[in-house]
């Protein structure tokens, strides 16, 4: 049953008590399937609102789903278009934006989520500023042949959707902004086996750093901490890398193991997540696969905990506000949570 834009849904599934989080066995949280799909669809992306009471998770079915982060359960649900890959909530937590590759990018009201308005085009990647008056957004243009396709970096006046400025950067498949949103990181998924990332000043479109030697692949990920002193990437060639955000030093290489989907720090910056593809787990003389989350010391680039799905690989990764619990947002439509205050 439907209730004005928002749809209500009250399907948990919880693998421990709803009043505490342990720290090996997370709750899990699973989302309805699409009223028209019959399979489950990848959480894309997830955020926590900036007074940590909720979280907004999106699905490539174009789901956006409002959790209550302390029940444990699903607030409101609604449908955006399908191909949807980025959510991002207002400083002010009053507002978010979701946007990908089909039907633009929307702005919507929390509590009633109601459609305030819709920019034309597509974007992989948004963000607010810091203080809710701009919005930046990331997203393929097309060229005259695929060799020809680029990005689009575009600044827009959050409160209307009216374009300040835009730039074309060469064409990638990662971008991340800095908390300060004077600059941009991009991966160029030029050649895979000699990539490059490129820092850009959003005033100028000039790019002003090159972080070299990171071979990323088709697939990866890259994210700028809090404090915007630090850059992570990671990808296919099962490492992450640290990187030092204002003279583009190599400062940390972690060996991962696996190929890499998702990357963020925490709110002080001196933690971050990955997020990775599946890997075998055996119990007894059977084999099952799981997905892995590594939490990672940014100050050092030590290993200091892995973190199992059940079944799939871990698309998107988040810390509360707080700092004190590590989510991930899995391929089969699951949403995980971990207590990493011990």
């Amino acid at each position: 049953m439907a209730h004005g834009p928002w749809r209500f849904v009250l399907f948990l599934v919880v693998l421990c008590s709803t009043t505490d989080v342990d720290a090996d066995m997370p709750v899990v949280l699973k989302g309805r399937r699409g009223f028209f799909e019959k399979n489950y669809h990848s959480v894309n992306d997830i955020v926590v609102s900036p007074d940590g009471k909720l979280l907004f998770s999106i699905d490539s079915g174009g789901i956006v789903r409002l959790w209550d982060l302390e029940k444990r359960k699903i607030l409101h649900q609604i449908t955006c278009k399908v191909g949807t890959q980025s959510v991002a909530v207002s400083p002010q937590g009053d507002r978010f934006l979701s946007a990908g590759t089909q039907g633009g990018i929307g702005l919507r009201d929390v509590r009633t989520g109601k459609e305030i308005y819709v920019i034309p085009g597509m974007a992989q990647h948004i963000q607010f500023a810091a203080d809710g008056k701009r919005c930046y957004f990331a997203g393929a243009v097309a060229g005259a042949s695929p060799a020809n396709f680029l990005s689009v970096i575009r600044i827009c006046d959050a409160a209307t959707g009216s374009e300040i400025r835009n730039f074309t950067i060469p064409l990638s498949n990662q971008v991340a902004f800095s908390p300060d949103g004077k600059r941009a990181v991009s991966i160029d998924v030029g050649s895979f086996s000699n990539q490059s990332l490129a820092v850009w000043d959003m005033a100028t479109g000039k790019d002003v750093l090159q972080l070299d030697g990171h071979a990323i692949g088709e697939r990866g990920a890259v994210a700028w901490s809090p404090n915007g002193q630090h850059i992570l990437s990671c990808g296919n060639d099962k490492t992450a890398i640290f990187w030092d955000a204002t003279t583009g030093m190599r400062l940390h290489t972690i060996e991962i193991g696996r190929k890499c989907f998702a990357a963020g720090f925490s709110p002080d910056g001196k933690h971050a997540l990955v997020g990775c593809g599946i890997h075998t787990v055996k119990r007894g003389k059977k084999s099952k696969p799981t997905g892995i989350m590594i939490l990672l010391e940014t100050a050092t680039g030590r290993m200091l905990r892995e973190f199992v799905t059940e079944g799939s690989r871990v698309t998107s990764v988040a810390f509360s506000s707080n700092g004190l619990f590590a989510i991930a947002g899995a391929a089969d439509e699951k949403i995980y949570l971990w207590d990493i205050s011990h």
